[in-house]
C-alpha cells in the first residue's frame, strides 16, 4: 500500500549495508553482509519503470562495489557486447549469476550480497514484474 514507509524501509536498509551500521541502535553490523546492489523503481522514470535497466543496473553496481565481480562482469561483456540488449534471462545469468558464481568459486569466505528492490508496483508492464520475481526466485534454487 502506497504511504506505509516500504521506501523508508528499503532506503535504511540499503545505507545501513552500505555504510556498515548497525540496523538499529544496540544492535552489531552484520559482519558478512554487504550490499550488492539498489534498484528503485519509479513509474515516471522510462529508464526505471520497466526491467529492461534492471539487470545491466544491478550488474553495474555489483562491478562498481566489487573489483573481482567487476572483472567476471567486463568479462561477459567482452564475450558478449550485446548482452545488454538481450532478454532479462539472459542478462541475469550473463550480468549477474555466471560472474558471482566465478567469484564464488574462489572466495574462500562466505559473504552475502543483498540486493535492495523497492517500488516493484511502479513497473508499468505486469508481465515484467511477474516474470523478473520468477527470475529472482529461481536464484533460491541455484545458489
Amino acid at each position: 500500500m502506497a504511504g506505509t514507509g516500504k521506501t523508508s524501509v528499503a532506503v535504511t536498509v540499503a545505507t545501513a549495508l552500505n555504510t556498515r551500521e548497525p540496523f538499529a541502535e544496540g544492535r552489531q553490523p552484520p559482519q558478512s553482509v554487504f550490499l550488492g546492489a539498489s534498484f528503485f523503481f519509479k513509474q515516471g522514470d522510462t529508464t526505471r519503470n520497466g526491467t529492461k535497466t534492471f539487470f545491466p543496473t544491478i550488474a553495474r553496481r555489483l562491478a562498481q562495489g566489487f573489483p573481482d565481480i567487476g572483472t567476471q562482469i567486463a568479462y561477459a561483456v567482452e564475450k558478449n557486447l550485446e548482452i545488454g540488449t538481450k532478454a532479462p534471462q539472459q542478462q541475469l545469468d550473463g550480468l549477474v549469476f555466471k560472474p558471482l558464481s566465478a567469484v564464488d568459486k574462489h572466495t574462500l569466505i562466505p559473504v552475502r550480497l543483498v540486493v535492495v528492490i523497492d517500488a516493484l508496483d511502479e513497473c508499468i508492464e505486469q508481465k515484467e514484474v511477474d516474470d523478473l520475481v520468477g527470475m529472482l526466485r529461481v536464484l533460491e534454487d541455484r545458489k
